[in-house]
């Protein structure tokens, strides 16, 4: 995750698709894992994200399948439980670009893979989030028995970090620090990118 700055409006990164093993699979799992680019102002309950997700054959809450994902949380948090996804389509085996940033077209945040929007929010967060934003990427499951993407012989790479400003241009982000995973089998590496900026590998060990 980044540090808040008034000068984020969105984030940007490339991640790679690993489609993570579930929690007892054979008995057709309630469970999800998923990877994704977020954008959060200072305050926890508000955030807009897009990635990828598997989700389990029994999970009653989302389309079950590994698929592109967005979410944002609505305007009347904290005082409510509003989240809005979206699961559709598939990832496939492939590197995509993920998107959650404000476009000054219409002032609102826009959550992309590629050139595709999976959703868009549907209110002017500025009237709502905090001014200072900040990017986290990550990995996430709904129980730690599920594995993130990514195994030690093959990490779930986020590339190409960027941070979005007010008219749309991407600058690096110069720092990032991790949170505390939720399992001693997760695990995290950042480091210098190749082609400039910063990576993030996350990945499970042991499966």
């Amino acid at each position: 995750m980044s540090a808040y700055r008034g000068a984020v409006y969105g984030v940007q990164a490339n991640i790679e698709t690993n489609d993570p093993a579930l929690c007892s699979p054979s008995g057709g799992s309630p469970s999800f894992s998923t990877a994704w680019a977020m954008v959060t102002p200072d305050q926890p309950y508000h955030w807009a994200q897009s990635g990828y997700v598997d989700v389990g054959a029994v999970n009653s809450t989302f389309t079950h399948g590994f698929h592109y994902m967005s979410q944002y949380t609505q305007s009347c948090r904290p005082t409510c439980s509003g989240v809005t996804t979206v699961i559709t389509g598939s990832p496939g085996t492939t590197v995509h670009t993920y998107s959650s940033a404000l476009r000054p077209s219409d002032n609102r945040i826009h959550m992309t893979v590629g050139s595709t929007n999976l959703d868009t929010v549907n209110y002017d967060v500025r009237n709502y989030w905090a001014s200072a934003w900040g990017g986290q990427f990550g990995g996430e499951t709904m129980h730690t028995e599920s594995d993130v993407p990514g195994t030690s012989s093959d990490h779930t790479t986020f590339g190409h970090i960027y941070k979005v400003a007010s008219d749309g241009s991407l600058d690096f982000f110069s720092n990032l620090a991790f949170a505390e995973t939720g399992s001693t089998r997760y695990h995290h590496n950042l480091g210098n990118a190749d082609s400039g900026g910063l990576f993030v590998d996350i990945w499970t060990n042991p499966l």
